[in-house]
């Protein structure tokens, strides 16, 4: 981008932008990520475990119940931030 100057000169405008865009996250999405998925540094990820229950039916989906039951006490000891899809 140019400008005429006072002295009736072409010049280069100076400009910067640290605004948030889609293109940026975008940039950092691409930067941090691979096949197996997003890997972003503790502070800024909201949640660092996600157990999601998967299972033909409610019985199989009972055993990623019980299996879970021990993980979010654990998690919160060591500053674990968990997700737990069973709610529903």
């Amino acid at each position: 981008m140019q400008f005429q100057s006072q002295q009736g000169k072409l010049e280069y405008a100076y400009a910067t932008s640290w605004g948030v865009s889609t293109r940026l996250i975008g940039g950092v999405i691409m930067t941090h990520s691979d096949d197996q998925g997003l890997v972003v540094p503790p502070r800024l990820a909201p949640v660092h475990v996600a157990i999601v229950p998967i299972g033909k039916n409610d019985q199989e989906r009972e055993g990623v119940l019980k299996a879970r039951t021990p993980w979010p006490p654990l998690c919160e000891t060591r500053r674990v931030r968990i997700s737990s899809a069973m709610s529903r």
